[in-house]
């Protein structure tokens, strides 16, 4: 698990669209960078959020945020992974 300096966790939305999403009265913003769309939420939050699905194409449905690794945080920093 990914986290900044005041320990919240790096979530990343499952495209590299922009969105938003709320969480126990916080709202969060994924913020496209370098492909990448991530956002830093508190770590009680994180259960709820890699719980929302999506519905996509051809009736597939999928988990519409993840944890981001290491490479996605550093793209998203940078634009290079490490």
């Amino acid at each position: 698990m990914e986290k900044n300096e005041v320990g919240q966790v790096a979530i990343r939305h499952y495209n590299s669209n922009s969105t938003g999403h709320q969480v126990n009265g916080r709202t969060y913003t994924w913020t496209p960078k370098y492909n990448v769309s991530l956002a830093w939420v508190e770590e009680a939050d994180v259960p709820n959020l890699l719980g929302v699905m999506i519905n996509a194409c051809c009736g597939h449905t999928g988990h519409k945020f993840s944890l981001a690794n290491a490479n996605d945080v550093s793209i998203w920093n940078t634009g290079h992974a490490l």
